[in-house]
């Protein structure tokens, strides 16, 4: 019988939809680390620009790199690399390669934004909920609570991170500000992620429960005496899964690749200080591999997310298979 289950299973997937997802995603890849490769060599400057280096020793530099080979051989090179699996040495760090450094950085990125999504995204939905449950009733708590929302809308990312260092670390010297030695270093920058999945969600989720809730189904389901819980997860909350899980894929891949401008202001040795660094210091392969590394993340929380809409809506599921 289980055998049964999962042949109906696997018939019943969006094969075609699923492989031409995964052509477009691979040559996207592609394309978006060509043109990486490229603008980085039309950039002014280069790793081994230094005026204390003697000419000689850049000229054996650039040699033993190949940086002195035409362009369209370094980037031939390059994808042939990536085909054996070796991203490459470091340009700047001396005896590092690429995986070396992304295994140092890696891990703690995707700690940060793993932790700032498992608080940000329900705190969202269940802000957003209550928020569009007292649309239209004149709570000055719900007003006050959407024009923060607003104000951290605006705000980009450094500068809340300042005014929580100015409040907490600074004035109130409740919490430390840089590295992660303990977990009291973790609250400041695990909140400034958060203001991202936080705003996102509750928006979406309020103006999903606004446009549900006066819809003439949920009306009579409160007409019908059905509890108020069951209408709330039901017919409110459930609806609003849809376009949450459609910005799911960019909110994910932000939080788990981690935002370069908290990282660099925290001092936390992740992805986003290095990439940081690596631009800084031209160092041509750091900035491929970890905007190949972004990439590759948006382009599989992307699959994921539209996948998890086909199992969800049925309209869309009959739209792939068509």
């Amino acid at each position: 019988m289980s055998a049964l289950v999962k042949q109906s299973f696997l018939m019943n997937l969006p094969w075609r939809w699923l492989l031409n997802r995964l052509f477009n995603g691979g040559l996207t890849l592609v394309i978006v680390l060509s043109l990486t490769f490229i603008l980085l060599r039309l950039m002014p400057g280069g790793p081994f620009d230094n005026p204390k280096l003697p000419e000689s020793v850049k000229l054996a530099l650039e040699a033993r790199y190949h940086l002195n080979s035409p362009l369209w051989e370094q980037l031939v090179s390059y994808f042939q690399g990536l085909l054996r699996g070796d991203l490459g040495p470091s340009l700047v760090n001396e005896g590092r390669t690429v995986a070396d450094l992304l295994k140092d950085s890696v891990p703690v990125s995707l700690a940060l934004g793993l932790l700032a999504g498992v608080i940000g995204i329900p705190a969202g939905v269940g802000i957003g909920l209550w928020l569009g449950l007292t649309e239209g009733t004149k709570n000055w708590q719900a007003a006050l609570v959407e024009g923060l929302l607003v104000l951290i809308l605006a705000s980009p990312s450094f500068l809340i991170a300042g005014g929580l260092v100015w409040l907490f670390a600074v004035k109130l010297a409740w919490l430390p500000v840089a590295l992660l030695s303990t977990p009291a270093h973790w609250v400041l920058p695990v909140a400034t992620l958060c203001s991202v999945p936080i705003v996102s969600c509750s928006f979406l989720v309020k103006k999903s429960v606004i446009e549900t809730k006066n819809q003439l189904y949920v009306t009579l389901k409160y007409a019908y005496g059905l509890p108020n819980k069951l209408i709330l997860l039901k017919h409110l909350l459930k609806p609003s899964l849809l376009p949450l899980v459609a910005v799911s894929a960019p909110l994910l891949a932000n939080l788990l690749t981690g935002s370069f401008a908290v990282e660099y202001l925290f001092a936390i040795p992740g992805m986003g200080k290095q990439f940081i660094a690596a631009i800084i210091n031209r160092d041509y392969t750091v900035v491929l591999g970890l905007t190949g590394l972004y990439a590759l993340f948006l382009l599989v929380f992307n699959l994921i997310s539209d996948g998890l809409l086909v199992l969800i809506d049925p309209r869309l599921k009959e739209s792939t298979n068509q």
